[in-house]
This record gives C-alpha cells, sequence and structure tokens, in this order.
C-alpha cells in the first residue's frame, strides 16, 4: 500500500508548474505577500519561514482545484514556498 501511495506522490512531483504564458514569474515575497510586512532588516529566518509557511496555508486552501480555486495560481503558490524554502534554509 506504502508503494502505492509514493508512486502516486511521485507523479504529482513530476509535473510541470502552471503556465507563465504572458506574465514573468513574480518573486516569492509578492506571491505569498510577504513584501508587504516591511520587517526589519536581519530579522530572523525561522520566523519568517514560519510566516510564509502561514500565508501559504491560508492561501493555498483557497486557490487548490479541491477546494474550486484555480489551478495555476495553486501550482504559482506551491512554486514560492519551494522558493522560499530554498532561500530561507526551511524543510518542507
Amino acid at each position: 500500500m506504502a508503494d502505492v501511495i509514493e508512486r502516486a506522490l511521485a507523479g504529482f512531483a513530476a509535473l510541470p508548474p502552471g503556465s507563465t504564458e504572458g506574465s514573468a514569474r513574480r518573486p516569492w515575497r509578492e506571491v505569498l505577500v510577504v513584501d508587504d510586512l516591511q520587517l526589519p532588516s536581519g530579522f530572523p529566518n525561522d520566523v519568517l519561514l514560519h510566516i510564509v509557511k502561514a500565508h501559504h496555508r491560508k492561501m493555498i486552501k483557497v486557490a487548490h482545484p479541491d477546494a474550486g480555486g484555480d489551478p495555476e495560481l495553486a501550482a504559482e503558490l506551491n512554486a514560492a514556498l519551494a522558493a522560499a524554502l530554498a532561500e530561507l534554509g526551511g524543510a518542507p
């Protein structure tokens, strides 16, 4: 059973991100609405990562296709979270 689940999840991970036709990819701070927070210089990455994950959770609940949302927006949110994790050194 676990093998079936792993194969299914691997298939989802292999899917390409949503199309970015006609627009440049937005920075993760813009997508996850962190730009507007005006955080002070030297703000701890672990705290920022907590904020980023909270913003992602809130936004993906609305954007996810299973909730009637936009698949391209959901893909953009997931790509932004991945970029934030890579930059801030966080785990998924």
